[in-house]
């Protein structure tokens, strides 16, 4: 003889209050884990945007000072599409200018626009890359992915 379904054990009905309870405290600690991972990741991705602009700066640089006597001292001289000054997802301003000498100096900027996503990026809130004669430096080193 079966039992009719309403006469099964309560012990297998479902879970218990304090079953629950740990499975949101294990939830809850995998999340603390994996949220602030997750956005560190996403501002290294979005540092992106600043890099791809800054190299298309200096060979924006490179070209007019092969037009030119001296480099670009501002974005509007290069035509570029960074003429506005943002990026291209414009999560940076940007800007450029002709180093101590003007022949053979120029810097390029990207810095993290005030209030915007990548303004919690601590580390590399300003990228630069500057050349001096025949140089290539870059600042903060960290900050480009090397």
């Amino acid at each position: 003889m079966t039992r009719p379904r309403h006469a099964i054990p309560s012990r297998f009905a479902g879970f218990s209050l304090l079953e629950l309870l740990i499975a949101l405290a294990v939830a809850a600690a995998l999340a603390g884990i994996a949220v602030p991972a997750y956005q560190g990741h996403m501002q290294r991705s979005r540092r992106s945007d600043a890099l791809e602009a800054l190299y298309r700066l200096q060979q924006a640089q490179l070209r007019y000072r092969g037009f030119h006597s001296t480099y670009a001292s501002t974005l509007a001289d290069l035509k570029t599409p960074y003429a506005n000054g943002a990026s291209a997802q414009g999560h940076y301003q940007l800007a450029t200018g002709a180093g101590d000498d003007p022949a053979s100096d120029f810097y390029v900027r990207a810095q993290a626009k005030p209030g915007g996503i990548q303004a919690g990026d601590r580390d590399c809130q300003t990228l630069t890359l500057v050349q001096r004669q025949q140089t290539v430096s870059l600042a903060p080193p960290a900050c480009w992915g090397r």
